[in-house]
């Protein structure tokens, strides 16, 4: 950060080394992928077994812990695990919300996580797959190919941060909803403030 004043909005980032890349600059492009590689088959095999698990309660609650702890590292995460992560959060608040479930907003605190996760990932820019297409399409084809790629690479950014948010906006409804199905008539509103 070279200038931050009162009342701006000002976020430290940390600028990678050739070498290095992730949130700290501390793992090197090869554990990163890795890690992706990873997490896709813990999430990928966690999907598949979830057609094996029943609907109860219990169940229902940690499933949403396993989530929150599978999206705990957004970095390592490829855009189709963010995808079904994503959609599993979204199938387990509709269980909650939509069931005869008595899960409550505090029971499901891991879908919370999910949304300040993913939304603290959505706020870094650029995106580090976007910066790198970028610069191989600007050393392949020159600056025009270079140029209409980096635009269609926006649009499509776009498209897939807006779908996200969507997804997000979704479960952060659905959580609203469930506390105020806890309420009684005539309770005033609590803020809820997490860590």
């Amino acid at each position: 950060i070279t200038d931050c004043f009162i009342g701006d909005f000002c976020a430290a980032r940390c600028i990678c080394t050739d070498d290095y890349t992730g949130n700290a600059c501390k793992q090197t492009a090869a554990e990163l992928v890795a890690a992706k590689d990873l997490r896709d088959n813990i999430i990928n095999t966690f999907a598949a077994t979830l057609t094996l698990s029943d609907d109860s309660d219990s169940e229902v609650e940690a499933r949403s812990n396993a989530i929150s702890e599978m999206a705990s590292k957004p970095e390592e995460l490829s855009t189709e695990a963010k995808e079904t992560i994503l959609d599993l959060a979204l199938s387990t608040m509709l269980y909650a919300k939509d069931g005869d479930s008595e899960l409550s907003a505090e029971s499901l605190s891991g879908m919370g996580d999910v949304v300040d996760a993913f939304f603290s990932e959505l706020s870094k820019e650029p995106r580090a797959d976007s910066r790198r297409l970028r610069t191989v399409a600007g050393s392949v084809r020159g600056a025009r190919m270079s140029e209409m790629l980096s635009r269609k690479l926006q649009d499509d950014e776009r498209a897939v941060m807006r779908e996200e948010v969507n997804k997000l906006v979704s479960i952060v409804s659905d959580l609203g909803a469930l506390k105020m199905r806890e309420m009684v008539p005539g309770q005033d509103s609590r803020d809820t403030v997490g860590e």
